[in-house]
């Protein structure tokens, strides 16, 4: 493979945030009827602001957005494809990204200084690199490694956090509990138990966990639905404010996350990285986030690679992400029920293409679309929408680049098309599906097939895909 064909394109990713709610990068889905396939839009704002300032000349091309230019690479194309490849004229963000004020427990006096390649970087030479270069979840893997929280200075609570005290995470229980065998795992579930208590006190209820009665798992998570109590109103009024407007009695799903002694760095970081995306990302077609509850003990995560100034990260042991109910159940089960039929496809398409674009569009790519991670909410009037659930595998290149790992855009672009071509998986499975259903009403499909065919060929980014169609 060639130089150019290898190094076309490689970049840094900065980790500038989202657009404000006040700028015109700021998503949001125009009003229309659910389920009637068509997507009316209003003046193009849920989708990308178009560039309306030129390119500055290639000298002057600087760190901007979401890529920072690898000038070694410049000199071997013409200025037109260093424009393309390299400028971003969108509106620049605050200095201060949201996906900085993210980080558990990131110590305040530290400041941010120039990000240097981790743990598999080539150097950026513009050379074509020999062997072989991880991918950003291993060199992730390879940043962090757990210490002693022992002495470790208390950190202010994020934002959307609520810690809970609990008893020890060690010993703990009577003298008869400590003679009988005992996991590690199953000592922190039965103390969950034991907490559930302060959990309804504060607004919370899980009975479900109790009884174990949950809707799904994950390597290291189990999802449980929950109930808002009484409580709820003072709570959402001084806990987190991503709680407005939740009113007793409205359902909820927990995601139970439990991490042992022997658990590794990752499976904390992981975590983080998926409360974060949900808390940055704000989409119609996105699940929404309440609150994440962090219970008993921390664990404090160093960074091992020297010369980055990044911070301690604080995660726990046993944490409970809240988040919105999708009360039809997954895209598979609501399909499996006869439930999919051929103007729903069109609506469903038009929807989990825009969010997907929206996610490329802030530097996110999901990495595990399927018809079990979208699931199917009631909406007013007896209609239905989707929502992508569970990135707890997604790649979030803002807090990347604040964990220490920065992203290619050679890496980057490889991700958003698997992403892509996942989704084409999905519509794929919708068409099949919807084919015989007595419910169809005659939608045109074509537009479906076409934005399924061309996901699969395309070079051009998601958000310029979508403008071509009118799901």
């Amino acid at each position: 493979m060639s130089d150019k064909n290898e190094w076309e394109g490689r970049a840094q990713h900065t980790g500038a945030g989202p657009p404000t709610p006040s700028s015109p990068g700021q998503w949001r889905q125009p009003p229309h009827t659910p389920g009637t396939g068509v997507r009316q839009s209003t003046s193009s704002s849920w989708l990308p602001p178009t560039p309306i300032t030129p390119a500055p000349p290639q000298s002057q091309i600087q760190s901007s957005g979401w890529y920072q230019v690898n000038t070694g690479a410049l000199d071997r194309y013409p200025a037109s494809a260093a424009r393309r490849l390299f400028t971003d004229t969108r509106p620049q963000m605050a200095s201060t990204s949201e996906a900085q004020l993210l980080l558990p427990g990131a110590v305040p006096t530290v400041t941010p200084v120039t990000q240097v390649p981790g743990p598999g970087y080539p150097e950026r030479t513009g050379n074509t690199p020999t062997g072989y270069i991880m991918r950003p979840m291993g060199r992730l893997q390879q940043m962090y490694e757990e210490v002693p929280a022992y002495g470790h200075p208390q950190v202010s609570t994020q934002s959307g956090d609520m810690n809970v005290s609990s008893a020890r995470e060690t010993g703990g229980g009577g003298w008869l509990s400590r003679l009988l065998p005992c996991t590690p795992d199953s000592w922190l579930n039965d103390k969950t138990v034991r907490d559930l208590a302060k959990l309804r006190s504060l607004g919370f209820d899980v009975q479900k966990f109790e009884r174990g009665d949950q809707l799904g798992e994950g390597a290291y998570s189990r999802v449980f639905m929950g109930a808002y109590t009484g409580q709820i109103g003072s709570t959402a009024a001084t806990r987190s404010r991503y709680l407005a407007g939740v009113k007793p009695g409205q359902t909820f799903a927990a995601k139970y996350v439990q991490l042992t002694h022997d658990t590794q760095p990752i499976d904390h970081l992981c975590h983080i990285v998926e409360k974060g995306i949900i808390k940055t990302l704000k989409h119609p077609n996105i699940v929404a986030f309440k609150v994440n509850i962090n219970l008993g003990q921390r664990v404090i995560l160093r960074p091992l690679v020297s010369g980055q100034q990044l911070p301690d990260i604080v995660s726990y042991r046993r944490m409970f992400l809240i988040m919105e109910y999708g009360d039809q159940g997954s895209l598979d089960a609501f399909t499996n029920q006869g439930k999919l039929n051929d103007q729903l496809t069109v609506q469903f398409t038009g929807e989990l293409c825009s969010a997907m674009a929206y996610m490329h569009y802030n530097g996110v790519a999901h990495l595990d679309c399927h018809i079990n991670n979208i699931m199917v909410f009631s909406a007013p009037g007896g209609q239905f929408t989707v929502k992508y659930i569970d990135f707890g595998l997604s790649l979030s290149c803002p807090l990347y680049s604040k964990l220490g790992v920065q992203v290619w855009g050679s890496e980057w672009r490889k991700m958003a098309k698997m992403d892509m071509s996942d989704l084409v998986h999905v519509l794929h499975y919708m068409l099949d599906k919807c084919r015989r259903n007595r419910l169809n009403t005659g939608a045109d499909l074509s537009q479906v097939r076409a934005v399924a065919r061309e996901m699969l060929t395309t070079k051009e980014h998601m958000f310029d895909v979508i403008k071509k169609y009118t799901f």
